[in-house]
């Protein structure tokens, strides 16, 4: 089938489904069942220790699961190459260049991911936490290496870290984490997607498309660019929606694609007018330093579309798809503060509030 035939996306909905996959949200009712553990210490450990070895766990799901997110709608990079797409909404690698093959190995994205996981992992981790508690502690190597199989990333972290409180010294070692994303599948159905547009430039194989277990979209951003994106609703984690996976494919001289002829045009569906959502107002809300805020944001939408929900804070990262907002303040964040919390529907319908949050001491 010509590319032409290929319905054109809104180019707002990768916007919203890249917001989407911006995630930071860590259910922590769940995080101690889900993590498995290898350490270096004996399992039965010092109750006063457990909160530290805890802490450690969540951090390390939180950092796995947003990082994993973040090389998705990256195209398996966390800095991109020079080999890219690059406009004001968003940035994703080139997989298929002026005939050639760009796609990164398995190992580089493995290195990419354990990047950055172990740059999420410090920016998660704060000790000072336990300190004020009596602990001190002694840091040495930090260390993460993921893994990536058929139908899920397997994380190690190595922290050699010392706890010591008292007369009682602890040392921790090695954690593993097992996320839940089939990322192994989606990087083997993308070198297979890649293989094809080599093999044919002009055409995409709707059969092979539709014929997979995920949900793969091509936007026809202009004439020799194309985007794939990739839907995985197996992938299932905490935002318990879909895991998306994106990539570029560019095309010059005679490969790129024909402009529409006026039979190819009565292909494409015509738009139908879309219904924004709506977000319902917050109440002016007050939080306090050093005690965990939640807050569940609600929209409607009268399509009855899919609505996403993104914000423009550094407190928090809304949960994309519930609306939820869970953070622990602290007491440098002190203050009033205006936020933009915006609900947007799959076809880019938007509605946004400002919502008024007060930490106090």
């Amino acid at each position: 089938m010509k590319k032409g035939q290929i319905t054109i996306f809104v180019l707002l909905g990768i916007v919203v489904i890249i917001a989407f996959a911006l995630i930071n949200f860590i259910n922590k009712e769940g995080a101690k069942e889900e993590v498995i553990k290898e350490a270096e210490f004996a399992q039965n450990i010092n109750p006063e220790f457990q909160p530290i070895e805890n802490y450690i766990n969540i951090c390390l799901r939180e950092s796995s699961i947003k990082s994993a997110y973040t090389i998705g709608w990256r195209g398996g990079y966390f800095v991109l190459p020079l080999e890219r797409f690059d406009n004001d909404y968003i940035r994703v690698p080139y997989y298929y260049f002026n005939d050639i093959d760009a796609m990164p190995s398995k190992g580089n994205m493995e290195s990419e991911l354990g990047f950055s996981i172990l740059k999420d992992f410090r920016d998660c981790i704060n000790l000072t936490l336990f300190e004020t508690q009596g602990f001190n502690f002694t840091e040495e190597d930090l260390d993460v290496k993921a893994t990536i199989i058929n139908d899920e990333v397997i994380v190690g972290l190595n922290y050699s870290l010392t706890a010591e409180k008292g007369d009682t010294k602890l040392e921790f070692g090695k954690f593993l984490y097992r996320l839940p994303v089939r990322l192994g599948h989606i990087y083997n159905i993308s070198k297979e997607l890649v293989d094809k547009i080599i093999e044919e430039p002009n055409y995409i194989d709707l059969t092979y498309l539709t014929g997979q277990d995920l949900d793969i979209s091509v936007i026809n951003f202009d004439k020799c660019t194309d985007i794939y994106l990739i839907a995985d609703n197996h992938s299932r984690n905490d935002i318990n929606g879909n895991y998306i996976y994106m990539f570029g494919a560019k095309f010059q001289g005679e490969n790129c694609k024909p402009e529409f002829s006026a039979s190819e045009s009565a292909l494409v569906p015509e738009a139908t007018e879309n219904m924004p959502p709506l977000l319902e107002p917050a109440p002016y809300s007050i939080a306090f330093a050093n005690s965990t805020f939640a807050y569940r944001f609600k929209a409607s939408d009268p399509d009855d579309d899919q609505i996403f929900y993104i914000d423009d804070s550094s407190l928090f990262d809304i949960h994309p798809t519930l609306g939820i907002i869970a953070f622990f303040p602290m007491e440098s964040q002190i203050g009033i503060h205006k936020i933009n919390i915006t609900a947007v529907d799959i076809q880019g319908g938007i509605d946004s509030k400002w919502f008024y949050l007060e930490i106090r001491k």
